[in-house]
């Protein structure tokens, strides 16, 4: 006896629902775990597959195994050794015997900082948000933690984040990031910085939510090049000054910052030039520098010029239709970045003047801070004689 049409269509469709709720099971709990991940990206997660993930509150004191401070197979482990230059090293050794006496003086106990959550990973460094004690472990202080981390880390790595660390720990003035402390923890240093609450400057001006006016934009171009002229008065060279290596603390204070791990954050900024195995910074770079890898104050001065227009344009990227491979051919030519249309021409001048082929006719940046300085307080003096006009002409017709 056949079954009715409307029998057959019944049988059919809870054939198919159960089908479904079959497959529907097997997703959801062989991919429960991606999905988590997938939302958590939409949450604003780092996108790189492995994502070290710390322990909030974890102090990193003697008696706290590294492995509960990073969750990750490339961390450092307690037994950790750097082994990929066929010679185990410690720390220590990457630095002259002048210099270790120093780094002694230097480090902080490790039972005073406190760890937080990663606020930068790169592929061979992380940045953390932390908290330092004081030396009675009370009264903690927002700070940022540096480390090297990974099992491709080099010994030249380890030795370049040290003299970082070192370099940094002199300089003394207010837009320039200098070193708190260091912490040597199981043959891996930690570098203790201010915490910079508002992050880099390329990014912080990038966020279309906030508003700065033409004035605020070059206060940050002013106290860049402020710092600069403390750094070349030092004799120190730069090599990679741009917005992203420029930190923005809470009260809107730019700091210059010389991260090395920066080209690990920013690796697109970073390019490899013909017979170079190390990838350079090259939309910054002066002319000498992209054809004979020479680097100077006067080479410093010309990135300022850039970082001067990535601020103006608030954080676009110079060159964008120009392939890197090309761009020593067009600046050969004579080309330079076009002047926008919001930015006043005595502020473009400025930037041209850093832009000079020959090095020796580019401004020092202490005038680059004198002619800032001197746009700014005009323009504070016109807005007050345009104030006193309007007090005036108010107080006549009152009279």
């Amino acid at each position: 006896m056949a079954l009715p049409p409307v029998a057959i269509i019944v049988i059919v469709i809870a054939c198919l629902v159960f089908l479904w709720m079959f497959v529907f099971a097997i997703v959801y709990f062989f991919f429960w775990d991606r999905k988590s991940s997938d939302k958590s990206i939409e949450n604003g997660a780092y996108l790189e597959p492995v994502s070290p993930k710390v322990k909030e509150n974890s102090y990193l004191n003697v008696n706290v195994p590294m492995d509960d401070l990073v969750d990750t197979p490339h961390a450092y482990r307690n037994d950790r050794v750097y082994e990929n230059e066929d010679v185990s090293f410690n720390v220590m050794d990457v630095l002259e015997d002048t210099v270790k006496k120093s780094v002694s003086s230097f480090c902080i106990e490790t039972s005073r900082l406190k760890l937080g959550d990663v606020i930068g990973k790169g592929q061979f460094g992380l940045v953390y948000k932390a908290e330092m004690l004081d030396k009675s472990l009370k009264n903690p202080t927002e700070v940022a933690v540096k480390t090297v981390y990974g099992d491709n880390c080099t010994k030249a790595d380890v030795e370049s984040f040290m003299e970082e660390v070192m370099r940094m720990k002199g300089f003394q003035h207010r837009n320039v990031m200098s070193t708190i402390g260091l912490v040597l923890r199981d043959n891996q240093p930690f570098a203790v910085l201010p915490y910079m609450k508002n992050g880099d400057l390329r990014a912080y001006i990038s966020d279309q939510t906030k508003k700065f006016s033409v004035r605020e934009l070059l206060t940050f171009g002013m106290e860049i090049s402020d710092g600069m002229d403390y750094l070349s008065r030092q004799g120190f060279v730069h090599r990679d000054l741009a917005a992203r290596n420029c930190m923005v603390s809470g009260d809107q204070t730019v700091m210059v910052a010389d991260f090395g791990l920066s080209r690990d954050l920013f690796d697109n900024d970073y390019y490899r030039m013909e017979n170079l195995s190390k990838p350079l910074p090259m939309k910054w770079m002066a002319i000498e520098s992209l054809n004979d890898g020479v680097f100077t104050r006067e080479s410093d001065v010309w990135s300022f010029g850039v970082v001067l227009w990535e601020i103006m344009t608030r954080g676009k990227t110079p060159y964008a239709g120009i392939n890197p491979q090309d761009l020593k051919g067009y600046i050969e030519r004579g080309e330079r970045l076009v002047k926008p249309s919001i930015i006043p021409q005595d502020v473009y001048g400025i930037m041209t003047s850093c832009w000079t082929v020959n090095p020796k006719d580019r401004p020092a940046f202490s005038k680059l801070s004198k002619q800032l300085h001197s746009l700014l307080d005009g323009s504070s003096r016109r807005k007050e004689r345009k104030s006193l006009g309007k007090k005036l002409k108010q107080f006549s017709r009152r009279k």
